[in-house]
């Protein structure tokens, strides 16, 4: 009786042995599928994160975020380039995009936008009489899935003036909602932008006297409206946000402020 007694706890001790062995497993298993999950969840959160730049330089919680976010939109193009007759003595070379694949999403509507950025750029000039180009240059300082950002630079002179003018457009289209980018639509708290600018974390870009007139000479509230209000000029690469400043024609009529995305945040 007694032997019975003790084989039947054994028994009872088996059981059990294996029902918490099978709770084990399961939870081990259950474990090692939720850290997968978060993995997963993990890896596709650096994903969505891995992108440049954001529609807006937003502070959040004291620092600052630059990137463009796709909101999940693929845009896949090539660019071409257009020979575009400003006037019978000027013909200038622009950018144009194409798509990259028939099912892709219809961006032909940013080569107008391109188009008449330079065009209004040069009649500004041409108002006040007839203009010759001694120098004209474009580059695309950013092509991403969302974002286009061109550089055009150029020597204009009009007849009758003192000297050629240096002068520099900056078109930055967002592909997504059809919108032209520039300083004023970008920036939010333009106050530590500007403060940004004249900081060391600040590059410059021009002839010497550009940094000493930019940091030194001109006052914060005229800077604030020239970049936000005025100019607005700003583009992008990947690396860093440039601003455009007109400066005096005898440090060369603008430069250009670079800020690295690191360093907005």
């Amino acid at each position: 009786m007694k032997k019975k007694i003790i084989i039947g706890l054994i028994a009872i001790i088996v059981v059990i042995g294996l029902v918490v062995g099978v709770f084990v497993l399961k939870r081990d298993k259950n474990s090692g599928e939720s850290e997968n999950e978060n993995l997963e969840s993990n890896s596709e959160q650096i994903v969505d994160n891995d992108l440049i730049f954001k529609s807006k330089i937003l502070t959040q919680d004291g620092e600052y975020i630059a990137m463009i976010s796709t909101e999940g939109k693929q845009f896949r193009y090539k660019i071409e380039e257009l020979t575009y007759l400003f006037s019978d003595e000027i013909s200038i070379k622009i950018p144009q995009l194409k798509q990259a694949e028939a099912e892709s999403d219809d961006i032909t509507f940013a080569n107008s936008i391109i188009q008449n950025a330079i065009v209004k750029e040069l009649e500004t000039y041409s108002a006040n009489g007839k203009i010759t180009l001694a120098q004209y240059n474009y580059e695309i300082s950013l092509e991403g899935n969302q974002i286009i950002s061109i550089v055009f630079t150029g020597n204009v002179n009009v007849d009758g003036a003192a000297h050629p003018n240096n002068f520099i457009l900056t078109v930055n289209v967002d592909l997504l909602t059809g919108n032209l980018l520039d300083a004023s639509s970008i920036v939010e708290n333009e106050d530590e932008f500007i403060k940004l600018l004249k900081s060391d974390k600040a590059e410059y870009e021009g002839v010497d006297g550009v940094e000493k007139y930019i940091k030194k000479d001109l006052d914060d509230d005229v800077l604030k409206s020239e970049v936000f209000e005025i100019s607005r000029k700003m583009y992008f690469t990947p690396e860093n946000i440039c601003t455009v400043v007109t400066v005096p024609h005898a440090i060369g009529d603008y430069a250009v402020v670079k800020l690295k995305y690191s360093d907005l945040k």
